[in-house]
């Protein structure tokens, strides 16, 4: 259990201090990963764990490909100039930077819900 604690705050504290995409996708795939083994352990209260995580990493992108966009430093949709980037354009989509629209798409949406709402809606999840 203390071990578990340990685990899932030095989770978090990596989330707070990600600052590129790459970083965040690693945890929420890492969370990923500890919530589908914990579902075949049937252990409840790592899923919540996990689920937790997940979700907080799916924020934090959310929040990163935001201020990306706002920034300019990445296409709101696919280019059509030349560059190094798959997508052709001289600043990178987010299918460029490994995201799919989907996971783009929603956690982006989960990034715009205010903190309080994001954090009693965690609260129900435990």
């Amino acid at each position: 259990m203390e071990t578990r604690l340990i685990r899932y705050e030095a989770a978090r504290t990596a989330l707070q201090e990600a600052r590129s995409i790459d970083e965040v996708k690693e945890i929420r795939d890492k969370a990923e990963a500890v919530r589908a083994y914990a579902r075949q352990a049937n252990d409840t209260e790592l899923v919540s764990w996990a689920s937790e995580i997940k979700l907080r990493a799916m924020r934090k992108m959310g929040e990163l490909l935001d201020g990306m966009k706002q920034r300019g430093e990445r296409e709101a949709q696919g280019g059509d100039r030349k560059s190094n980037f798959p997508s052709g354009s001289l600043i990178p989509t987010v299918g460029d930077l490994g995201v799919s629209f989907k996971a783009s798409s929603l956690s982006q949406r989960i990034a715009q819900v205010p903190e309080t709402e994001f954090e009693a809606h965690l609260e129900t999840l435990r």
